[in-house]
């Protein structure tokens, strides 16, 4: 008998009578591409907006903007330009 994650924390709730809803994982929505982007994107954002994982993201020439130590952006306007710079074929 198989139970999903709600049901269980229901079940081990009941059954010793402990408070389990910290354990609930919360809505994080849809996680699919919208095509609503910020101006500034996330080192995530960024690498799923061009399709490639974050290794390559960060092997790349994209112009990147470091705020601290662990923070950098791209600006959208700049990605699409990289990607244009990057078209083959193209006249």
């Amino acid at each position: 008998m198989a139970f999903s994650f709600e049901e269980a924390i229901s079940i081990f709730s009941e059954k010793y009578r402990a408070d389990f809803s910290a354990w609930r994982i919360p809505n994080m929505g849809n996680s699919q591409i919208t095509g609503q982007y910020p101006e500034l994107l996330t080192r995530a954002q960024c690498a799923e907006y061009l399709g490639i994982c974050l290794s390559n993201l960060d092997k790349s020439d994209l112009p990147r903007i470091k705020l601290s130590t662990h923070a950098v952006r791209y600006r959208k306007s700049d990605v699409d330009a990289w990607l244009d710079s990057k078209r083959e074929g193209a006249e």
